[in-house]
């Protein structure tokens, strides 16, 4: 492993935040604290702090890459908090199965096409519905993120190995606005 490059890389793209590995609750609350101290005076801090706290869970819950540790399964994967002087960067990674990328494609498609009135309306119709017994949620995530980030996101899927596509999720915030 040549971590010169991996500081090099981290530098060159103002990453002021990364973690890789499994996230639970304990990991998620110390990452947001960092992010909250980084961002004590910055009026931003709810919106961004809430898009870091879906994103984390969305690998907490929906990572296909798993590990068992003190009798909980929990989800692996990657998510970074950058800074530049226009905007904050929030971006995830994790491994979906191969079947499930299209189904989330489709998903993330359907939300960004939306107006804010849509997802405000859409946000609305998803929190009234019933779950099922294995629903990790009530499938609001992207559309919060969507919705704290006046519609600035982005996603690659690429392939991984035989059985796994990496899902890679990117939202920005505009300093300004």
């Amino acid at each position: 492993m040549d971590l010169l490059n991996i500081y090099r890389l981290m530098k060159e793209n103002d990453i002021l935040f990364s973690f890789k590995g499994a996230l639970n609750q304990e990991i998620l609350v110390e990452m947001g604290n960092q992010i909250k101290t980084h961002l004590s005076m910055n009026k931003k801090l709810k919106k961004i702090f809430g898009i870091f706290i879906e994103l984390s869970q969305n690998i907490m819950h929906y990572s296909d890459e798993r590990e068992i540790t003190q009798n909980s399964n929990i989800g692996i994967g990657i998510i970074t908090f950058t800074e530049s002087e226009q905007e904050y960067t929030i971006t995830s990674g994790n491994l979906v199965f191969h079947e499930k990328a299209d189904d989330l494609k489709h998903r993330i498609d359907n939300i960004k096409a939306m107006t804010a009135a849509e997802l405000k309306e859409h946000y609305n119709e998803m929190i009234s519905r019933e779950r099922n017994a294995e629903s990790k949620g009530a499938g609001l995530g992207f559309i919060d993120i969507c919705r704290k980030s006046e519609g600035n996101i982005n996603y690659i899927f690429r392939p991984y190995d035989d059985i796994y596509t990496f899902f890679q999720f990117v939202v920005k915030i505009d300093k300004v606005n």
